[in-house]
C-alpha cells in the first residue's frame, strides 16, 4: 500500500512484450548497413492507478522508470528505429556511425548509441574515438527511445570520448578520456591480467578501473537529473570511481569477488549509462526515481560482491550476492541467475533475489516520483526483494 507521508511505496510488479526485426546488407566489401525496429508494450502494470506525482512525470512510476517512454517528446511511445547505421571493418580499421548498439569502443557507454565510433589497429596498439548525440535502451525490461542524457534543454551538450587500448599477451592496458566540452572532463584508465592454463581449464583475470570526472566551475554545487530524482545531493568539482575484481575460472565453474567505490558524486554525469561494473544497477523501486537505480552509482558509495557460478551443457547459473552503503541508504542483496537454452532459438531464465533497502535519516525515500514531501527522522527498512522471468525467441 501507498503511504507517501511515512515514505512507505510497495514493491512494483509488471509484465513486458517486446521484438525487434532487423535487416542487414553487405554493399561492398568491409562494409554493410543494418536497419532495426523495435516495438514493446506492457501486459501488466501493478503502479497503474497510483496517486499521480506531483512533478510532472510521464505515465506511471513503472512507465516513467522502465518502459515505453520518449524522454525527449515527454510522451510514452513503445516503438523506436533502435539500429541504423552504416559499418566498415578490416582488420586495422573499424567505423560506424548512426544508430547502434554500444560496446566495441570504451568502457563507460552501454544501450544503443545515435552518433559514431572507430578505432585504429597496429600491432598491439588500438587507438579510438566515440561520439554520442543520444542514448536508447531497446530490452525486454527496459525500453526507452533514444534521448539527451543531460535533459531536454541540453541539445549541445554531446558526449565524447577517445582512448588507446595496449594489448601485451595476457596484460592489457587502456587508458581513455571522456568528455562534454562545456561541463566536465573525465580521464581514466583500466587494467586487466588474463592468463589461461591448463589448456584453457583454469583461467585468473584481474581487473582494476579508475575513472576521475572534473566538472567545470559553472556545474559545481548543482544537481543533475540522476541526483535531482536520488537525492543524492549536489555535484562536486573532483570526484573519482574506482572498480577492482578478481575471478577464476575452473572448467565450467567460475567465481570471483569485486569492490566498486565512489568518491563523492563520481556518477553525476558519466557512469550512470554505462560503467565496468557489470552488476544490474536497475531494481531499486520506481518511486524512488533516477530510472529504479540502485545506490551502487551513487554519492561515495562502497560495493562489495561475491559470485559462484557455472555452465553445463544448455543451463547456466549463478549466486550473487551484494552489499552497498553509501551516503543515502544501506543495500543488501542475494541473487540466483538461471538461464536454459532450451532451443538454439529459445532460450527461458529469471531471477530470484533477497533485496533488504535502509533508507538513512533525514532522505526522502519517494523524493523522484512524489518530490520532496518527506525527510525520514530514523532510518526506514524496505524490503524489496522480487523475482523475474522471461522467454526469448531468436530467430
Amino acid at each position: 500500500m501507498l503511504g507517501i507521508q511515512e515514505g512507505r511505496a510497495p514493491t512494483e510488479s509488471f509484465a513486458t512484450l517486446y521484438s525487434q526485426l532487423n535487416i542487414a546488407a553487405n554493399l561492398a566489401e568491409n562494409l554493410s548497413i543494418k536497419l532495426g525496429g523495435a516495438i514493446g508494450g506492457i501486459v501488466f502494470d501493478s503502479t497503474a492507478n497510483d496517486m499521480q506525482a506531483e512533478n510532472p512525470v510521464i505515465g506511471s512510476p513503472v512507465v516513467s522508470a522502465y518502459f515505453g517512454v520518449s524522454r525527449d517528446e515527454q510522451k510514452i511511445q513503445n516503438y523506436m528505429i533502435h539500429n541504423a547505421y552504416l559499418q566498415y571493418e578490416n582488420e586495422h580499421f573499424y567505423f560506424k556511425i548512426g544508430r547502434y548498439e554500444a560496446g566495441n569502443v570504451g568502457q563507460y557507454f552501454s544501450g544503443y548509441n545515435q552518433g559514431a565510433e572507430a578505432y585504429v589497429k597496429f600491432s598491439m596498439f588500438k587507438l579510438w574515438g566515440f561520439w554520442s548525440n543520444r542514448i536508447a535502451f531497446a530490452y525486454r525490461n527496459l525500453f526507452n527511445d533514444f534521448f539527451l542524457i543531460h535533459g531536454a534543454d541540453s541539445k549541445n551538450l554531446q558526449t565524447y570520448a577517445i582512448g588507446m587500448d595496449m594489448d601485451f599477451a595476457s596484460f592489457q592496458l587502456t587508458v581513455f578520456h571522456y568528455f562534454v566540452p562545456t561541463m566536465y572532463i573525465a580521464p581514466g584508465i583500466g587494467l586487466t591480467y588474463d592468463t589461461k592454463l591448463i589448456q584453457d581449464n583454469l583461467r585468473l583475470i584481474t581487473k582494476a578501473n579508475a575513472i576521475f570526472p572534473r566538472v567545470f566551475r559553472e556545474f559545481v554545487g548543482q544537481t543533475s537529473n540522476n541526483l535531482s530524482a536520488r537525492d543524492w545531493g549536489v555535484i562536486e568539482k573532483n570526484t573519482a570511481s574506482i572498480f577492482l575484481e578478481q575471478s577464476f575460472g575452473i572448467y565450467n565453474f567460475s567465481f570471483g569477488v569485486g569492490v566498486y567505490k565512489n568518491f563523492g558524486n563520481a556518477n553525476a554525469f558519466i557512469g550512470t549509462y554505462g560503467n565496468t561494473l557489470w552488476l544490474d544497477i536497475w531494481t531499486n523501486t520506481v518511486y524512488e526515481g533516477g530510472q529504479a537505480l540502485n545506490d551502487i552509482v551513487s554519492q561515495n558509495a562502497l560495493t562489495g560482491f561475491v559470485y559462484l557460478g557455472a555452465t553445463y551443457r544448455d543451463l547456466t547459473w549463478q549466486i550473487l550476492g551484494r552489499e552497498t552503503d553509501s551516503t543515502r541508504s544501506a543495500e543488501q542483496s542475494l541473487a540466483l541467475n538461471v538461464s536454459y537454452e532450451f532451443r538454439k532459438d529459445i532460450t527461458i531464465g529469471g531471477k530470484i533475489e533477497a533485496y533488504i533497502d535502509t533508507t538513512k535519516a533525514e532522505y526522502n525515500p519517494l523524493i523522484g516520483y512524489y518530490g520532496d514531501v518527506l525527510r525520514l527522522q530514523k532510518n526506514r527498512v524496505d524490503d524489496r526483494s522480487h523475482m523475474s522471468f522471461y522467454i526469448a525467441h531468436h530467430f
